[in-house]
């Protein structure tokens, strides 16, 4: 059996086995009824979000809910944690708990597996230069403890004034 070419199941194997995993954040920011900037940044999915993903499906991790973040200071290395990180999070914002999001199947687009929350959102309180946004399972603002999933920069520094609404949807999609 040639396992090397597309066979009769229509899936390709690969010499290495892998998964992709990404995750792209788009980020629009509301500022008097008008759209003031928009952002689309992808994630670095930490060690220990690969961890979460593949422990849930084939182990015995149990699912969480995941909540994002905003960064003020970015920087981030595969291995950080919650516990050990170098990013300073962003906490001008009106919620007191960091914001939750509600994943729901997409379905699969161009052979990729696709979930997406939508409508994720922060409403600013405090003027702020944001540079990046993260997700852990931890719904505390400040609290360095839980399983961060993931970290993305933005492209260019983000002003945020007093009244700015952000609203994020956030994808997360396989490969095999």
């Amino acid at each position: 059996m040639d396992t090397n070419s597309r066979g009769n199941n229509g899936m390709e194997s690969s010499q290495l086995p892998t998964i992709k995993f990404g995750t792209h954040y788009h980020i629009e920011c509301v500022r008097d009824g008008e759209i003031a900037w928009v952002e689309d940044t992808n994630n670095l999915i930490v060690l220990t979000g690969l961890e979460y993903i593949l422990g849930s499906a084939l182990g015995d991790t149990e699912k969480k809910d995941l909540f994002c973040g905003l960064l003020d200071e970015y920087a981030v290395k595969p291995e950080d944690t919650m516990e050990d990180h170098s990013f300073s999070e962003f906490k001008g914002y009106s919620s007191v708990k960091r914001s939750p999001t509600h994943f729901e199947s997409a379905g699969v687009v161009a052979e990729t597996v696709v979930y997406k929350a939508e409508n994720v959102q922060f409403m600013i309180f405090e003027p702020a230069v944001l540079n990046g946004i993260f997700m852990t399972d931890n719904k505390e603002k400040e609290e360095d403890t839980g399983l961060l999933f993931g970290v993305a920069p933005f492209v260019d520094n983000k002003q945020v004034i007093i009244g700015d609404a952000l609203i994020v949807t956030i994808t997360v999609s396989a490969e095999g």
